[in-house]
């Protein structure tokens, strides 16, 4: 796996529709995965669901300073 430049977002943005290419970038990464032992990882993974809660405030906190970005346990 590599790093996609913001400038080939961009390209497959314009070109494709990205639905087709979130579809197909999840396939290739378990299909990855699964070459590798990982495929139980991955799901996981893609089945995260982001904790939006709170947002707001967090963000005010770490501009202020008053906060260290941290990880959240689920």
């Amino acid at each position: 796996m590599s790093y996609i430049s913001l400038k080939a977002w961009e390209q497959i943005a314009l070109s494709e529709d990205m639905r087709d290419v979130e579809s197909s970038l999840v396939n290739k990464a378990k299909e990855f995965a699964c070459s590798k032992g990982m495929y139980a990882e991955v799901l996981a993974e893609l089945d995260l669901k982001p904790d939006c809660g709170n947002c707001d405030e967090e963000l005010q906190l770490l501009e202020n300073g008053q906060l260290h970005p941290s990880v959240r346990q689920q």
